[in-house]
């Protein structure tokens, strides 16, 4: 068999088992015949999918039998043999070899851990064992070892080894740092703690650099398990360059995922240097950038593959004040966890989390999930409260956070008079416990990119009042999952918070339509889109120029919004 039968798409077939745990002969036939009939061009029994390291040889064997039965010779055949004990593989591999079939599948020794040496004599043994054209088969996330390219370049000269199955990616999320002075409550660091774990490790080895000093708050993403790497570096070292490239190459990077200035900076810069794809991801509209991060981002993006931003808004600050081409600038929406926030909560839960909070049965509890900082508007929070109070007198406010501002926003409350009916809750680590105690959400933004927080909100169902900042509007609806006043304006923010005290039945409209809203960012699916983005530039930017992603079809990246 030529490697060029192999052109088009081939199905990796999974095992059928009975009850009992019996193979089940009758169901792998039928699936077998379903997958030839309905034109696949080849077909891969007791690989990963199929379980092969749970069957005994017997098993085994029986598994490529009906396959090659119900192919009836119409497509190519592939069998899985692999495993760390090199004479068995190559005993199975003959045996395969054997009962027919057009060709071996074999999967890098796992679990031992073997050097590059090792690897290449494992599979110089299954080669000569076979006549059989064998394929190579790279899954790090499974095996423990990755294949260097300098090993598949000395296994390309044994002549029948044809092919490489490569399931490797080691991607390497590059940030600024995972908080701001006073905060615990960063946004990208909560990014981070929803998105690392969910990616499908037996393809992605993701890991996460932060240019800063070591996270030291009570919550940090090691306790996910996710691999930190702290530089210590401050703003403008320029040592920070040759540290990070040799992060990298250690880490063996096959993708540079970029999030912060100087992340992106001199992320983009050792991609540059390594030849590797890089993603500039934008979280913000800050309106403009300096002189020298103009110059830097000028330079660079020619050698940036693509940019993604959070919003319509973010999109087109990345492409005025960061220069990125708007060609290869993406609006991709993030999410939030719709297992943990979409989930129903009885009524114990709720009044445990009002409980924990101070809310006393009764009392209307209105509130933000936060960081104190300038773009967030919150000093109009604080502002409406004694109209809300006057009119509501059995309403709490609630500023769940914590940041830069708290002093100044604590003064403006005791100036006004606030007392106990306006709490500054500080860092709540439960965010979904904290939301589920609100009976109103309001966030009062003079600038966003889209926080996290209103994906949470709309995804629990809570009624919300926002202002008409760039970053809401792109996903909330004025009258249908929110009411949506102008920025900066405490009077109208009021009306429309005792508009909805007052209006029952639009609070529960709005509640409805917020759950439906929601259901449409799920953290999840943006995870599967970056893998599909990193498996198109894994192929795609080994097109010279960094042309090859804008050949192919992002329509993926969309989310369907109205």
């Amino acid at each position: 068999m030529e490697l060029n039968q192999l052109r088009g798409c081939g199905t990796a077939l999974v095992t059928p088992f009975q009850a009992g745990g019996a193979l089940d002969a009758h169901g792998l036939r039928g699936l077998v015949r379903r997958q030839v009939d309905e034109g696949i061009e080849f077909l891969v029994p007791c690989g990963t999918t199929g379980e092969s390291p749970v069957l005994d040889a017997e098993e085994h064997a029986r598994v490529v039998e009906i396959t090659l039965e119900e192919a009836r010779g119409k497509v190519p055949v592939i069998a899985g043999a692999g495993g760390n004990n090199t004479r068995r593989v190559c005993e199975q591999v003959r045996r395969m070899e054997s009962l027919g079939v057009d060709g071996i599948l074999s999967v890098s020794p796992y679990y031992n851990k073997p050097t590059q040496e090792g690897i290449f004599q494992h599979y110089r043994a299954v080669a000569k064992a076979t006549t059989l054209p064998v394929i190579v088969y790279n899954v790090p996330g499974r095996t423990g070892s990755n294949i260097e390219p300098a090993t598949l370049v000395r296994l390309a000269e044994i002549p029948n080894i044809l092919g490489v199955k490569e399931a490797s990616g080691n991607i390497v999320q590059i940030c600024d740092h995972l908080g701001w002075p006073g905060s615990r409550m960063h946004g990208v660091k909560r990014l981070f703690a929803w998105m690392i774990p969910r990616f499908d490790q037996s393809r992605f080895n993701v890991s996460l650099i932060s240019l800063r000093k070591k996270d030291l708050s009570a919550d940090t993403l090691e306790e996910f398990g996710i691999d930190v790497t702290y530089m210590g570096r401050h703003k403008f070292d320029p040592g920070t360059y040759p540290a990070l490239l040799k992060v990298l190459r250690d880490r063996k990077a096959d993708i540079l995922h970029m999030h912060g200035y100087g992340a992106t900076t001199f992320g983009r810069l050792c991609a540059w240097r390594m030849g590797i794809p890089s993603i500039l991801h934008e979280h913000a509209n800050h309106g403009n950038t300096p002189w020298f991060q103009k110059i830097a981002d000028k330079l660079l993006a020619p050698h940036t593959d693509i940019a993604i931003a959070v919003s319509e808004s973010t999109g087109k600050f990345t492409t005025r004040a960061r220069l990125m081409p708007a060609e290869r600038t993406k609006v991709v929406y993030l999410g939030a966890p719709l297992d943990e926030f979409a989930r129903p909560r009885s009524a114990d839960e709720i009044a445990v989390a009002r409980s924990a909070m101070g809310i006393l049965p009764g009392t209307t509890a209105i509130g933000t999930i936060t960081r104190l900082m300038p773009s967030k508007g919150n000093q109009y929070l604080v502002d409406v409260a004694p109209n809300v109070l006057a009119a509501h007198p059995r309403v709490r406010f609630f500023i769940v956070g914590e940041g830069e501002l708290q002093p100044a926003l604590e003064a403006q409350a005791r100036a006004l008079g606030l007392g106990d009916r306006l709490v500054f809750t500080g860092y709540m680590r439960d965010v979904a416990a904290a939301l589920s105690a609100l009976d109103l959400v309001v966030f009062p933004s003079l600038w966003e990119g889209t926080p996290l927080t209103v994906f949470e909100a709309l995804a629990m169902g809570k009624p919300i009042v926002a202002t008409d900042a760039d970053g809401l509007v792109d996903v909330l609806t004025d009258r249908k999952d929110a009411l949506i006043v102008p920025k900066a304006n405490a009077e109208l923010l009021a009306g429309a918070i005792n508009h909805l005290l007052e209006t029952p039945a639009l609070a529960a409209a709005l509640s409805t339509e917020a759950r439906k809203t929601g259901a449409r960012y799920d953290i999840a699916a943006f995870v599967r889109k970056m893998e599909r983005l990193y498996e198109l530039l894994h192929e795609a930017s080994r097109v010279p120029g960094r042309a090859g992603i804008l050949k192919t079809d992002l329509s993926f990246l969309a989310t369907e919004r109205r």
